[in-house]
């Protein structure tokens, strides 16, 4: 029996303001696009302890990339997911 592939098999095109956290790749899963935003975020050490008490009170800083997609300076780890899904309806990346 065939493995079925997380979300029905979609993928998302990566676009400009996707292309300095996604790197050269095209085409990506959702879940891969998750963990490479992760992995970004590590790497440049935007991640920070904020006031508030949700997640630790842990707040993204937002540099020109996630700026650029998310449209704030700061953002709560549980606001990355929505505002991705966001950015990619409402520019119509989706694929299959």
């Amino acid at each position: 029996m065939p493995v079925k592939k997380a979300f029905g098999g979609l993928t998302i095109k990566v676009d400009t303001a996707w292309k300095e956290i996604c790197g050269p790749k095209r085409e990506v899963s959702p879940t891969e696009m998750t963990k490479l935003l992760w992995a970004y975020i590590k790497k440049h050490k935007l991640m920070t302890k904020g006031a508030g008490k949700q997640f630790g009170g842990m707040v993204i800083k937002a540099d020109p990339a996630l700026k650029a997609i998310y449209g704030k300076s700061e953002l709560k780890p549980s606001e990355l997911a929505k505002g991705m899904w966001g950015y990619i309806r409402k520019h119509n990346l989706r694929v299959g």
